[in-house]
């Protein structure tokens, strides 16, 4: 799934300074650990050699095997020198940057940290920093043992999670009470959502009393994929500072904000929040997620944000234009932005053809997915009864061949499905065809 997350919080004052992470607030008699990744760096000074991922979780009640030598990065600032972050999985591709972040040019990158308190944890509170593609919220589980020779145990999700984000960078919190839990030391695992997320750093922060500081995030999704095409504020109704998290109950004004540079409007939202209002209010639950839809107004703009501008081989210039195919899936990119397509994905090749048929009185219609904001498109549907002669409202001929329905149906990805029907019906024994005709008119 394409998506970003973008929920923004307050800087907490708390017993150090750092960033924009979550610093709650700790009792002053409270025993607890720091540990803070601020950068990755390996090899080359620009591109490290890959991460290895010779290292792997074993399954709930197995008994956990010794770290490799020279395996995974421990912290480089805080007062807990021993917490290991550490990448798993084989597939991903993880290069270290030369900003020192941890970089997946294939699939989603995995993740586990590990640490083992000198006092008994009854919070773990666990952040990282990112850029590009987000984590996957859902994706963090904690799993600890009793003893250094005790099989791993299952720890459960989180009893918190937040979002958080800066000018280019995303922030995400998981907080876990683990005062029922007996530690000798854990393992948090985590992973992103998506390739081309850049882990920039991490804040693991132990402690032995509970705070609960972080309640549910407010998860709010966009249809930016490769550009930030816009972005949602949000924060309680009646006020104006944003937060991590909130509580369930509380009523939230969103507001979805386009940006203006990358050709996109706001067409309107989706998930647990509805309508076309840029500004609207939502009520939280224990999963609330609305997703602001932004739709691009030209195909250079959708393009920029659909054709991934990274990768080298094949170069951008030979998968951007709109005669290109680059998923060789028989449709180009043109057709592509017309239906809602993705240009390098043929997965969803049968979501997004146009579908004829006929309805229970009898009418011909076609269905077809439409860019809602497009300036640079004109659609029209055409009929013929031979497949040879073909017809269209404003062909010249003076006549009327068909009609749109009303109520067209809302897409969550800038794209609305349109109706569009014969003014006659079948006459038994009769053939009428629908075809669907896009035109570009760049300007």
């Amino acid at each position: 799934m394409k998506k970003f997350i973008f929920l923004v919080a307050p800087c907490v004052t708390g017993f150090f300074l750092h960033a924009d992470y979550v610093e709650p607030d700790i009792p002053q008699d409270a025993e607890y650990s720091v540990g803070i990744w601020s950068a990755f760096f390996a090899g080359d000074p620009y591109y490290g050699d890959p991460i290895t991922a010779n290292w792997d979780l074993p399954e709930v009640g197995e008994l956990v095997d010794p770290f490799p030598a020279g395996e995974g990065n421990l912290t480089d600032d805080g007062f807990d020198e021993d917490a290991l972050l550490l990448q798993t999985g084989l597939d991903s591709g993880v290069i270290i940057s030369g900003s020192g972040g941890l970089y997946s040019f294939g699939g989603p990158s995995a993740f586990v940290v590990h640490d083992a308190p000198t006092f008994d944890a009854k919070t773990i509170l666990f952040q990282v920093r990112s850029i590009g593609t987000v984590p996957d919220i859902d994706s963090a589980h904690l799993y600890y043992r009793e003893s250094d020779l005790g099989p791993l145990l299952d720890g459960g999700t989180p009893d918190g999670n937040g979002f958080l984000i800066g000018t280019s960078e995303t922030y995400t919190s998981w907080e876990w009470d683990t005062s029922e839990l007996s530690i000798f030391d854990y393992f948090i695992a985590f992973s992103s959502e998506e390739s081309s997320m850049s882990l920039k750093g991490a804040m693991l922060i132990s402690m032995d009393e509970v705070i609960n500081s972080i309640g549910r995030a407010l998860r709010v999704e966009t249809t930016s994929v490769f550009k930030t095409v816009g972005s949602v504020e949000h924060h309680l109704y009646g006020e104006t500072e944003p937060q991590e998290s909130y509580e369930v109950d509380d009523v939230i004004e969103i507001t979805a904000i386009p940006e203006p540079a990358y050709g996109f409007e706001f067409v309107g939202w989706a998930g647990s929040a509805s309508g076309t209002s840029t500004t609207t209010t939502v009520v939280m639950e224990e999963d609330t997620v609305v997703r602001a839809v932004f739709a691009p107004t030209d195909f250079e703009s959708w393009a920029d944000n659909e054709v991934n501008n990274y990768v080298t081989d094949p170069p951008i210039n030979t998968r951007n234009a709109p005669e290109d195919d680059p998923d060789e899936d028989g449709y180009s990119n043109l057709l592509e932005y017309a239906l809602g397509g993705a240009p390098e994905s043929a997965a969803d090749f049968a979501e997004i053809q146009p579908i004829s048929s006929v309805d229970e009185s009898g009418y011909s219609q076609l269905s077809y997915r439409r860019q809602i904001a497009a300036e640079d498109l004109v659609y029209r549907v055409l009929v013929s009864e031979d497949l040879e002669t073909w017809n269209y409202n404003g062909d010249g001929t003076g006549f009327i061949y068909t009609e749109e329905l009303p109520d067209p149906v809302f897409n969550d990805d800038g794209t609305e499905t349109v109706t569009v029907r014969t003014l006659e019906t079948l006459a038994p024994g009769e053939a009428r065809f629908l075809r669907l005709e896009v035109i570009h008119q760049p300007e």
